[in-house]
């Protein structure tokens, strides 16, 4: 994102700087500071220093920042959760021949639009697969191992790092949205769905610049933000992962409606 943001700098004659949050503060004003590029909490966009100097800025995966006439924020959305969850469950669903698809998450983590995209995933894969979901607290590989499953989707968030931990010492394979908590997770990863802010800093930038006000910029397969990434040939042949770019594809053109029947 560093390098996105840099190339876009300095096609407009602007000077980069790379600095912690604490030096950006409205002192910054007089050294002529005009935009900003965070990736912490914008504590700087609600000083009325900065708004009277009209400092423009993007806040990269805001929790409770909102977007304001100066400031765009990019991060999930619902719409995000329910991509990254059908993607997932693509990918699961092409995991072995068991027809069974692990799923690791408690009930305050499973729900709603990740839930329901990931069910269509596997659907779009796999119509024919079971689902089983096991909690955290729960979790017993053995069992998943006896019940046929090969593939597991971790949840986002909670312990889903240390889970994903323990389902690769048990030699499932695992599915994950996001970056990797532990390179250790890389030697039985079968794929994630990668997070992408750097293809939106772009966007959300010019779209700053030709006057437009802040507005949020979600994570999605069509603006670039959301990807299929990391997919291992051991888990998930190259034929098979045919059909997994197929879905991506068809997510960014817009012939995949989600939200259809």
């Amino acid at each position: 994102m560093q390098e996105e943001t840099r190339r876009w700098a300095e096609a407009r004659g602007l000077s980069f700087i790379v600095g912690p949050p604490s030096g950006v503060t409205p002192s910054s004003v007089a050294g002529g500071l005009d935009w900003v590029v965070s990736l912490h909490q914008a504590a700087w966009a609600e000083d009325p220093a900065f708004v009277e100097a009209g400092v423009r800025g993007v806040v990269v995966d805001p929790t409770g920042t909102p977007s304001s006439p100066f400031i765009s924020t990019i991060g999930a959305s619902d719409a995000s959760w329910k991509e990254a969850g059908f993607l997932a469950g693509v990918m699961t669903g092409l995991i072995g021949d068991s027809q069974v698809a692990g799923v690791v998450a408690d009930d305050e983590q499973w729900g709603g639009d990740l839930a329901a995209g990931f069910e269509q995933g596997l659907r779009y894969t796999c119509p024919r697969c079971r689902q089983v979901r096991a909690e955290g607290a729960s979790l017993d590989v053995r069992e998943f191992v006896r019940q046929g499953i090969e593939g597991v989707f971790v949840a986002p968030g909670g312990r889903a790092g240390e889970l994903a931990a323990v389902l690769k010492e048990g030699g499932l394979w695992v599915v994950w949205v996001g970056d990797l908590p532990t390179e250790a997770i890389q030697e039985r990863l079968a794929g994630r769905v990668v997070l992408e802010p750097a293809a939106l800093v772009a966007q959300a930038l010019d779209a700053l610049a030709a006057g437009e006000g802040g507005q949020r910029w979600p994570y999605s397969v069509g603006t670039g933000g959301m990807a299929l990434g990391d997919v291992n040939s051991q888990a998930i042949s190259p034929g098979r992962q045919r059909l997994a770019d197929e879905a991506e594809q068809k997510l960014a053109s817009g012939a995949l409606d989600l939200d259809g029947p």
